[in-house]
């Protein structure tokens, strides 16, 4: 899955942010279910784990036979109908206060390598970003990991108007780079909006995932 990299063509790096250089600690199922409970839910994880799943199969959908375009108002939508979903009810309280939770920095981590992969990355590379579905709330939590700071470039799906993996977010990231499509090096772990959507967009693209890509960021030094 990691396609035919042109190592030496490569002037800019962009990565994913969630479960690429980021990820949610404790797990979205736990904050999910302990923010229910303090309003009367008594779902399981399990259960929250699994309706979480298709509520997401369900907005991807969504956004598919938009051809998908998105925004601020579409993303926290989209969420919107994810927590509903999930809980069966459309408790705008609940909605509020996990729409806030992910807001913070401190309910995110960043993966142990990732700030020596990007210290090490901005040396050699001219252009370094983070392109991400998300909304304006990633700007706060990206900005809070020092780790980060050399991504300077910072592409959020809801602010460009298009979610991964349109070929016009892709085209936005080269825009902004000020370089070819296939001078640029994607990093995502999902197959389908990454590696898939970037490839199809003319990028070089790498897939972390283990037996199937990159076992970690840190693998990136090699190239």
């Amino acid at each position: 899955m990691t396609g035919r990299l042109v190592a030496g063509s490569i002037r800019a790096v962009f990565f994913d942010a969630v479960d690429t250089l980021l990820h949610i600690c404790p797990p979205a199922a736990d904050v999910y279910a302990e923010a229910g409970a303090k309003l009367g839910y008594s779902l399981g994880v399990d259960i929250i784990r699994a309706r979480f799943r298709e509520a997401f199969r369900q907005q991807d959908a969504e956004d598919a036979r938009h051809g998908w375009s998105t925004s601020e108002e579409r993303e926290c939508r989209r969420w919107q109908e994810i927590v509903y979903f999930v809980f069966q009810d459309d408790n705008a309280n609940l909605f509020q206060h996990l729409w806030q939770h992910f807001a913070q920095p401190s309910a995110w981590q960043v993966f142990p390598e990732a700030g020596e992969v990007i210290a090490a990355l901005s040396k050699r590379m001219p252009t370094l970003g983070l392109a991400s579905n998300f909304d304006r709330r990633l700007h706060a939590v990206a900005a809070a990991f020092p780790e980060l700071a050399n991504l300077r470039i910072r592409l959020i799906s809801s602010e460009i108007g298009w979610r991964k993996p349109s070929p016009n977010f892709f085209a936005e990231m080269a825009r902004q780079a000020g370089c070819e499509p296939a001078q640029i090096l994607y990093v995502g772990d999902d197959p389908a909006n990454d590696y898939d959507g970037a490839t199809a967009a003319g990028l070089q693209s790498l897939l972390l995932k283990p037996n199937h890509g990159l076992r970690s960021v840190r693998e990136l030094l090699m190239i």
